[in-house]
């Protein structure tokens, strides 16, 4: 869990294992989106995160 914190932090590939081509499959996403996503995500997940109260 580290190394993929490390990676969306600083945009270093080489936190990413080459192992089973997840380095190969992290370059083609975008850092930013990804992050977007994990955001989303928590904050549906989350209700005390809800705006409604």
């Amino acid at each position: 869990m580290q190394q993929l914190a490390h990676y969306l932090l600083t945009g270093e590939p080489t936190y990413i294992t080459a192992h089973r081509g997840a380095r190969a499959l992290t370059a083609h996403l975008e850092r930013d989106e990804v992050i977007e996503e994990l955001v989303r995500f928590y904050v549906r997940n989350h209700p005390s995160m809800d705006d409604s109260g």
